[in-house]
C-alpha cells in the first residue's frame, strides 16, 4: 500500500486527536482499507478495491468498526477521505454510515490512471446536536453506493470530529436593557444576553425562562427580550434564567424597580389666579410641591416660594410652577395675575367722580348699568382722574383711551354703535389725566340718547360709565 505514508503524514499514524477552535472539538481517523483481493478491471492492480454500479463487491476487509470514542462523546461531523479514481466518469458515489447519508457527489474528471489517484473528502455538515447515524458504544458500518460507473479505491479513512467534554457549568445571563428605577412606564422593555463559558458545541444555543413578580416561570424560549405589562404602580421584580444544551440552569438574574404613575402635586397660593395687585406692591410667591412616590428630581418656577413676585409691569402676568419626579412624571400649574394702577377719579378739586356732571344720588338704571351723568347738547363732557402706584407716586406715562359707544334711545335701546374714540393725555399743569369732549362741534353733533363711555387703561382695566345726552329745552 504505497500511498499509506501520505495518509499517515496527514492523519498522524491513523489516529489524530486535535482541537477545533470554534467547537473545542477533537478529531480521530480510522483506516478502513484492508482488502481481501480483487481489483479494478480498468487498472488491474490487486491492491485496489472496486465498486461498480452493477454491484460488484468491494472485497473490503473491515467496513465495520466499533465506536472508539469515550462514553460522554458527541460526534459532530464525519469525513470519508478516499484515495481513489473513477473509471468511465461521470460517476456518482454516495457514502453512508449506518444508512445515514454523509455526502453524495458526482465526479466527471480525474479518471484513475492506475497508481496515480486523487484524495477526495466526502464530508457531512457540522451538527451541534450530533451526527444522527452514529451508533454510540456499538458497531458502525460504512457503505458506499455507486451509480453510472466504477469507483476504484486504494485507501479509505473515516475522520471523526467529536467533543468529549462534560458540561456542568451553567450559563450566565446579564441584563443589557432595563427600565430606569424609578420609572413611569407601565409596560417596560427588558433585554438580556446569555454566555455559556463552557460548552460542548460550536455555537451554544441557550434558552431562557422569565418570571414576573413571582407569578411563575415561563416556558423555555430562545427569545432574549420581553415587554411586560401594563403593570400597576409599585415595586416589581423581573427574573430571567438560562439553560444550556447540557441542561444546566443558571442561578436567576433579577431586576427590581419601582413604577410611579402619580404626578407631582402643585399648589400655588400666591400670586392668586385672577387677582389684581397694585403696581410696585410687595407680593410674595407662596407655593408648594409634593411627590410621595419617587420624590422630586427638579422644580422650576417663575419665582421661588418666598421670593418677590414681579409687580413692576402693569397688565396680565403669567406665573408657573413645574415639577419633575425621579420617575419622569412632570406636572405644571399656571396662574395669571394682574398688575394695575391705583385709579383716583376726580379733577383734584374735591370731586371724586370721573365725569364733571354727575347725577346727584344716581340716575337710576338704564338697562343693566346705573346712569352716571347727564348732559345737554352743547355741553362739554369732562373726564378727569389720576393714576398712582402702590407707593402713591403718580404715573404719568400710562396709555389711556376713551370710547363713546351709542347705547340707544329710550324708544330703541341697545344699539351699541361706536361713535367716537380718544386718547386721554396726562395734563402736566393739572397733574391729572383729563379730556374734554364737546357734544356739538363744527360739522358734528352728538345724537341725543344714551352712551357708554369706556375708559381703557393699559393695565387691563376697563371702566364703563353710562351717560345721557338730551336736547336743550325749547325757547
Amino acid at each position: 500500500m504505497k500511498h499509506r505514508k501520505l495518509a499517515v503524514a496527514l492523519l498522524g499514524v491513523g489516529l489524530v486527536i486535535g482541537l477545533l477552535a470554534t467547537a473545542q472539538a477533537k478529531t480521530i481517523a480510522i483506516p478502513l482499507d484492508e482488502w481481501h483481493g480483487g481489483g479494478c478491471t480498468c487498472c488491474g492492480e490487486i491492491d485496489y478495491a472496486c465498486r461498480r454500479s452493477s454491484g460488484d463487491d468491494w472485497s473490503w476487509g473491515n467496513p465495520q468498526f466499533m465506536d472508539p470514542l469515550p462514553a460522554e462523546a458527541t460526534v459532530h461531523r464525519l469525513t470519508v477521505r478516499v484515495y481513489a479514481g473513477f473509471c468511465a466518469p461521470p460517476v456518482t458515489a454516495e457514502w453512508r454510515l449506518n444508512g445515514v447519508l454523509i455526502e453524495s457527489r458526482t465526479n466527471s474528471v480525474d479518471s484513475c490512471a492506475c497508481g496515480s489517484c486523487t484524495t477526495y473528502d466526502y464530508k457531512s455538515a457540522w451538527s451541534d446536536s450530533g451526527f444522527a447515524g452514529w451508533n454510540y458504544g456499538g458497531t458502525n458500518t460504512l457503505t458506499c453506493v455507486v451509480t453510472d460507473g466504477t469507483l476504484c479505491v486504494s485507501e479509505v479513512d473515516l475522520i471523526i470530529e467529536y467533543t468529549d467534554c462534560i458540561d456542568t457549568s451553567p450559563p450566565v445571563t446579564t441584563f443589557v436593557t432595563t427600565p430606569p428605577n424609578p420609572d413611569n412606564n407601565p409596560s417596560p422593555y427588558f433585554e438580556w444576553v446569555g454566555i455559556d463559558a463552557i460548552a460542548c458545541v460550536a455555537v451554544p444555543q441557550l434558552v431562557y425562562s422569565t418570571n414576573l413578580d413571582g407569578a411563575g416561570w415561563s416556558s423555555w424560549s430562545p427569545a432574549t427580550s420581553s415587554t411586560v405589562g401594563p403593570l400597576s404602580e409599585g415595586t416589581h421584580t423581573f427574573e430571567v434564567r438560562a439553560q444550556d444544551e447540557a441542561g444546566n440552569i443558571e442561578s436567576t438574574a433579577s431586576y427590581t424597580w419601582f413604577i410611579d404613575l402619580t404626578y407631582p402635586v402643585i399648589k400655588i397660593t400666591s400670586p392668586g389666579d385672577g387677582v389684581s395687585y397694585l403696581m410696585r406692591s410687595v407680593v410674595l410667591a407662596l407655593w408648594s410641591v409634593r411627590d410621595l412616590e419617587s420624590g422630586l428630581a427638579n422644580v422650576t418656577a417663575t419665582a421661588a416660594s418666598g421670593d418677590l413676585v414681579d409687580t413692576g409691569v402693569v397688565g396680565f402676568q403669567p406665573f408657573f410652577v413645574e415639577a419633575l419626579d425621579f420617575a419622569g412624571n412632570q406636572a405644571r400649574a399656571d396662574v395669571k395675575y394682574q398688575v394695575v394702577y391705583d385709579i383716583a377719579p376726580g379733577d383734584g378739586s374735591g370731586s371724586e367722580e370721573f365725569l364733571d356732571n354727575p347725577i346727584a344720588g344716581g340716575g337710576g338704571a338704564v338697562g343693566d348699568v346705573e346712569l352716571a351723568a347727564a348732559y345737554e347738547k352743547g355741553d362739554t363732557i369732562i373726564v378727569s382722574f389720576d393714576l398712582f402706584d402702590s407707593n402713591g407716586e403718580s404715573i404719568t406715562n400710562a396709555v389711556v383711551t376713551m370710547t363713546f359707544v351709542f347705547f340707544g334711545t329710550a324708544e330703541a335701546p341697545e344699539d351699541y354703535e361706536i361713535r367716537q374714540f380718544f386718547l386721554i393725555p396726562y395734563d402736566e399743569e393739572l397733574g391729572i389725566y383729563q379730556l374734554q369732549v364737546e357734544t356739538v362741534t363744527e360739522g358734528y353733533e352728538m345724537q341725543a340718547g344714551y352712551y357708554d363711555v369706556w375708559i381703557g387703561v393699559n393695565d387691563g382695566t376697563q371702566i364703563q360709565l353710562r351717560i345721557e345726552i338730551t336736547e336743550p329745552p325749547a325757547i
